[in-house]
């Protein structure tokens, strides 16, 4: 079974959520995988970009990778960046129901730190530290992976009975 991660971040700072935060990841959560690796796949930065160019990135970012993906990790540790594009891919997923954990430094005060979706009471937690994160989206994995192991019998079950 696989575990579908998402992770969201600043344009500049993609090699290094590619080599330090997905590699991480993928280290540490057995069966995770990469719903959309925008950080080896984009080549140009948003001015640089035709319309033709941000349909085609909107379809791999948001459909291929949020949609696709049982969770969202958003790397929000630039302090003066926007975050414009990682807002929409957490309010695509929130709208979707998929659990967004958002990495950001610590200035709680800051428009980092707090996105439009900040006080949503679910769908969403932000953490000061990685290895909180990581551990918690281990515990989500863990329960996925029980879920779709318990359907998985539930389905060999119904089918034994209709034989």
């Amino acid at each position: 079974m696989t575990f579908g991660i998402y992770l969201a971040g600043c344009w500049n700072d993609r090699t290094n959520i590619r080599e330090h935060y997905q590699k991480d990841l993928l280290k540490k959560i057995s069966g995770a995988v990469i719903t959309h690796d925008w950080t080896n796949t984009e080549e140009d930065g948003f001015d640089q970009r035709t319309t033709s160019d941000n349909d085609r990135y909107a379809q791999l970012d948001l459909w291929e990778g949020v949609g696709k993906a049982d969770c969202v990790v958003a790397i929000k540790t630039v302090k003066d960046y926007a975050y414009r594009g990682t807002g929409q891919e957490i309010g695509f997923a929130l709208g979707r129901g998929i659990p967004v954990y958002i990495l950001a430094h610590d200035d709680p005060d800051s428009y980092v730190y707090k996105n439009v979706f900040h006080h949503l009471t679910r769908g969403q937690r932000t953490f000061d530290d990685w290895d909180t994160l990581v551990s918690t989206v281990q515990e989500q994995a863990q329960v996925e992976e029980h879920y779709r192991q318990d359907q998985g019998k539930n389905l060999r079950q119904m089918l034994k009975e209709e034989t």
